[in-house]
């Protein structure tokens, strides 16, 4: 194809754009000449004034005049109403989609409420997928995905299956400050987890507070709960104050107050065998009755001997420590105490160092 038969297709095809353009304002669009004698230098000039001509109907079509109220909707015509401005898709895709690539901000919003409290940012979704999802790419970077602050009401805001979930590699997952009596992070959620937290190389949550870091809703009854679903991990404070630990889940679980806790029950008893130690024998016990992941129990141990020597408790599967926790001899029945940490399986070993010894060991608590 020749110059001049490409600088007529291009003509040809600005013309179109300008018709078309035209109609959409009520502009007359300018009549085609095919006789015309075009030269180089014409070919431009009209290039030139199509061009402008259609930047300038462009600019029509956005007038203000054409505005009402209703939705700004992409791929459709965009009408932004005295009173609100909505971005709506018309399509199945992205409804705003920002990317940038240099150093600025990407989205940002500065808005003043002297007389309401309407958020500076709001967003629903009736679907499956997440309202906001925000990730920091960058592996160097020290920025937080989510960064709430408020100086008055309350920095961060969720509500749903999971109101507040926060995910990071080596940062932050979720940072909320509030500078002024109210609440760096509010979550409610009524069937899932209100706030989950993970990190791979820091801390799942890092809270701090002038009063306290952490506040705990006290349950409405005294002592741990008595009914519902609960998992192993769970933390819940009573009507008087007291801390309660999930060790076992189940219906309602096995709770446990953090320290010691009273419990007391015979484990070993001197008239059976298992209460009957030779001289130079280890016996293991299993202290039944306490719950699993238990550090340490209290023992009240009772023992006569035919011998003089000493009796030795300490884990289960751990090298047998060189003290004696009873002397014993065969004049009297001696007592005494010992706090002993559990080994596997909440078992303890028991040692008589010489003599027949007869023995009685009671469980007095726990350690949890």
């Amino acid at each position: 194809m020749s110059d001049y038969e490409e600088l007529r297709a291009e003509i040809a095809a600005l013309r179109a754009q300008v018709s078309a353009l035209a109609g959409r304002n009520g502009v007359a669009a300018p009549a085609e000449d095919e006789d015309e004698a075009v030269s180089r230098r014409g070919l431009l000039g009209k290039l030139a004034g199509a061009a402008v001509a259609g930047a300038g109907l462009s600019m029509l079509g956005a007038a203000p005049a054409e505005a009402t109220a209703g939705y700004m909707r992409f791929g459709e015509t965009n009408d932004a109403g005295a009173d609100q401005t909505t971005l709506k898709s018309s399509n199945t895709g992205t409804t705003l989609d920002v990317w940038q690539q240099g150093t600025g901000i990407c989205l940002g919003a500065d808005i003043t409420h002297t007389t309401s409290t309407n958020p500076v940012f709001w967003a629903r979704h009736n679907g499956y997928g997440n309202v906001i999802d925000a990730a920091v790419l960058n592996s160097s970077s020290q920025a937080a995905c989510i960064s709430g602050w408020s100086s008055i009401g309350t920095g961060v805001v969720g509500t749903g299956y999971n109101g507040v979930r926060g995910e990071s590699t080596n940062g932050i997952g979720v940072h909320a400050t509030d500078a002024a009596g109210g609440r760096g992070l509010s979550a409610y959620s009524n069937t899932g987890d209100a706030i989950t937290g993970y990190s791979n190389g820091g801390y799942g949550a890092w809270l701090t507070g002038a009063k306290a870091p952490l506040k705990l809703e006290p349950h409405g009854s005294d002592g741990p709960p008595l009914g519902g679903s609960h998992a192993r991990g769970e933390v819940m404070v009573d009507v008087n104050g007291t801390v309660w630990v999930c060790l076992t889940g189940g219906s309602p679980g096995t709770w446990v107050r953090p320290g010691f806790n009273p419990l007391v029950k015979r484990l070993v008893s001197s008239g059976t065998t298992t209460g009957s130690y030779a001289a130079a024998q280890k016996k293991d016990v299993t202290a039944t009755g306490v719950p699993a992941g238990v550090t340490a129990v209290a023992l009240n141990i009772t023992a006569t001997s035919t011998g003089s020597g000493s009796v030795t408790v300490y884990p289960y599967g751990a090298a047998r420590p060189g003290v004696a926790h009873l002397a014993v001899n065969p004049q009297y029945r001696w007592t005494g105490f010992a706090i002993v940490q559990l080994g596997a399986g909440n078992k303890f070993s028991v040692y008589n160092s010489s003599g027949t010894t007869k023995m009685s060991i009671d469980l007095a608590g726990f350690f949890a």
